[in-house]
């Protein structure tokens, strides 16, 4: 059922049309790839919607054949309310997807992939409050994926290098701390 209506809908941020193709269908329905209604609402940025399929028993969590969550989806997009709800909701900050790709590298990539810009729908992309959200929720900065890059590597836009530079600088500032705490308890 889920088709290239939903991905084109999602894709454009079409809210209206992702309503309407999934208003009825069961919220843990897959796609030939795996993807559920709720990854198309949370890439379209749809969040009432996200909302009523969290609420009918959407898996928060379902991976798709890529290994891509729903929240995968929303932070590549810059979907910042969406990200929060999914959040809020239970979303794990920190999964990795099939390439190592956790939500902060989706985010701090933004929308350059392999294939080059996929654009928002008209939709207003918020990649840095998303990865300052993401930040403040537990995402880990320091992670790798399957090319040993961190989130910060992967990072094109600037004001969203220097919050991966802070992150990592206070999470460095951390470990020597708390290494420095064990020294001393000695």
């Amino acid at each position: 059922m889920l088709s290239l209506q939903l991905r084109s809908a999602a894709t454009d941020g079409d809210v209206g049309k992702l309503t309407r193709l999934l208003r009825n269908v069961n919220p843990r329905e897959r796609d030939e790839e795996n993807g559920t209604p709720l990854h198309y609402a949370a890439w379209g940025g749809a969040t009432a919607l996200c909302a009523d399929l969290i609420a009918a028993k959407a898996d928060v969590n379902a991976v798709d054949d890529n290994g891509r969550t729903p929240l995968h989806l929303a932070t590549g997009y810059g979907r910042y309310e969406v990200t929060e709800l999914l959040l809020a909701r239970g979303a794990a900050v920190n999964v990795a997807d099939k390439v190592g790709f956790t939500p902060l590298h989706q985010a701090a990539e933004g929308q350059w992939g392999v294939t080059g810009w996929e654009g928002t729908g008209g939709k207003t992309s918020r990649h840095a409050d998303v990865v300052r959200l993401l930040l403040t929720n537990g995402a880990n900065a320091a992670l790798v994926d399957s090319f040993q890059r961190t989130p910060l590597d992967v990072a094109q836009n600037q004001e969203i290098r220097q919050i991966l530079n802070v992150a990592q600088t206070e999470r460095m500032s951390g470990i020597r701390l708390g290494l420095w705490i064990c020294l001393w308890d000695r």
